[in-house]
């Protein structure tokens, strides 16, 4: 069966199961922890963005010595020196900063709900992973650097609050972000990636992919891990679908896993077909434009959901350092 006429049918399927109002589908297997179970944190992010912001330009050098000590982390230079100060000057004069952190104090003028949220995520990262600890948080004003958000360490994790004003932010639009990106610049997505990047600093050194099954399932892996660390977010905010693309997929699941498998893609390494698959944009390039990106990463998410459901021996760090993929695909018993 061709691509075309394949997903021609199934694109058939998921009206029909819309018009039915059920797609059949088992609800995903998801980890949930009794709240008694979870260690309990704090978290308080340091506003260094507000901190640097509120001075006086003309007066700045008293100003950052002033707040050194707390924001010692970008604050660690000789402040007596011209060229360290001369930086800071043009940052905090530049028009387009000093707006971005207006919109910032509009949109986050109180962090305590997202400091909370990431309490509850940390909270449960701490029941998985006892010997690990919170990280010191930071916001700041990244003037929009939003290929890397949040960046986070075993000390401390920044945001760059600028990142997240919401989809329709102008300045966005002037940057020419593009707008399937900038939808998800929104608040809401800040945990989701802090715990994304926490994944990311865990794990991706010991990924060495070698076809487009060892990527599916290192992404799985990362979707699985959300769903660990924040069991009551929705779905469309962990992997960044809109609803109708999350119906869409979910009806579909059995005809991409068809095409996967007719396709002999599961090992292939042409990382040229094999990108379309797992690479981000408004749709999955050659199949239906209602299909939304990074389908390989949704599979691998529902492989890796079912392999932990059908092995409940397995501990989340046991999955983490498993580098087997084919393994788990078999062991997942997956067949859409």
């Amino acid at each position: 069966m061709t691509m075309k006429r394949l997903f021609f049918l199934s694109t058939i399927t998921f009206y029909l199961l819309l018009l039915s109002g059920c797609s059949g589908q088992k609800k995903r297997y998801v980890p949930e922890i009794p709240a008694s179970d979870l260690p309990s944190v704090e978290i308080k992010i340091k506003r260094y963005g507000q901190a640097l912001f509120s001075l006086d330009t003309n007066n700045l050098v008293p100003g950052l010595k002033s707040i050194k000590d707390e924001y010692l982390l970008f604050l660690d230079t000789d402040l007596d020196k011209e060229e360290n100060i001369a930086p800071l000057k043009k940052f905090l004069s530049d028009s387009i900063n000093r707006m971005l952190f207006q919109k910032v104090e509009e949109k986050f003028h109180d962090l305590k709900p997202l400091e909370n949220s990431l309490a509850s995520a940390y909270s449960h990262y701490l029941y998985y992973f006892p010997k690990e600890s919170v990280p010191s948080f930071y916001s700041y004003i990244s003037g929009v650097y939003y290929e890397e958000p949040v960046m986070v360490y075993d000390t401390f994790a920044l945001i760059g609050l600028d990142n997240y004003l919401g989809r329709n932010c102008r300045y966005y639009d002037r940057l020419m972000i593009p707008k399937y990106k900038s939808r998800w610049m929104i608040k809401q997505e800040i945990v989701p990636d802090v715990m994304s990047t926490l994944f990311y600093q865990k794990v991706r050194k010991n990924y060495k992919p070698n076809n487009l099954l060892d990527m599916m399932i290192f992404s799985g892996k990362k979707m699985f891990f959300l769903d660990a660390m924040m069991p009551d977010m929705p779905d469309t905010l962990k992997i960044r679908y809109t609803q109708k693309q999350l119906q869409w997929v979910e009806a579909n699941e059995k005809n991409i896993w068809a095409f996967l498998i007719s396709e002999k893609l599961l090992f292939s390494a042409d990382f040229k077909q094999v990108n379309k698959l797992m690479q981000d944009g408004p749709f999955t390039n050659g199949f239906s434009r209602e299909a939304p990106s990074r389908l390989g990463e949704w599979v691998g998410w529902q492989i890796v959901s079912r392999y932990m459901e059908n092995n409940p021996e397995i501990t989340l760090s046991q999955l983490l350092n498993e580098s087997d993929a084919q393994k788990i695909l078999r062991q997942s018993g997956y067949k859409p």
